[in-house]
């Protein structure tokens, strides 16, 4: 449970210290979550140092339940991008292939791309994390270590993250 709100508020830390520009000239904008403006990053790290903390003080086997995190984690992150997709958030860089992705609402996230193709980065992550889930889900079953499908989870993901920000136009 203490997971939850950890990761949320990491994933807002991190966003606001990642945006720093924004947030110092209009400090008040920091409470304004329902706006957006959460890392990923901040929410894994901060969840889990929670859940790491919490099972030491309580004894548990934080790396066992970790690994059983990590499935629910996976389809949450798909879930995520998939509103990502939706509102045009996660913008990818100009691509003349077909499978582009174009938005065409001037309320779209995506307002610096209208009209023009982009790589759809956050579909490219959803199939991608559907990869992960199928690998941590065939190795369920292998006696692994306590503790292993996370780090398979963890390496895994950000390899494909690493590959697919290449692509990605809305960082700076």
């Amino acid at each position: 449970f203490w997971a939850i709100p950890g990761g949320i508020l990491g994933a807002r830390l991190l966003h606001v210290a990642d945006d720093q520009g924004y947030y110092t000239a209009d400090p008040w904008q920091v409470l304004a979550f329902w706006e957006g403006g959460f890392a990923f990053y901040g929410a894994l790290l901060a969840g889990a140092g929670v859940a790491a903390v919490y099972a030491w003080l309580k004894k548990l086997p934080f790396r066992a339940y970790a690994d059983l995190a990590v499935p629910g984690m996976l389809v949450g992150q798909m879930i995520g991008r998939i509103g990502d997709i939706i509102d045009g958030s996660a913008r990818g860089s100009p691509i003349s292939l077909p499978w582009g992705v174009m938005y065409a609402h001037p309320n779209a996230a995506a307002t610096t791309q209208i009209g023009l193709a982009g790589h759809p980065i956050a579909i490219y992550e959803v199939l991608w994390d559907a990869i992960v889930l199928a690998l941590v889900w065939r190795l369920w079953k292998q006696r692994l270590p306590a503790g292993a499908l996370f780090l398979v989870y963890l390496s895994a993901y950000s390899a494909g993250r690493f590959i697919i920000e290449f692509w990605r136009q809305d960082r700076t």
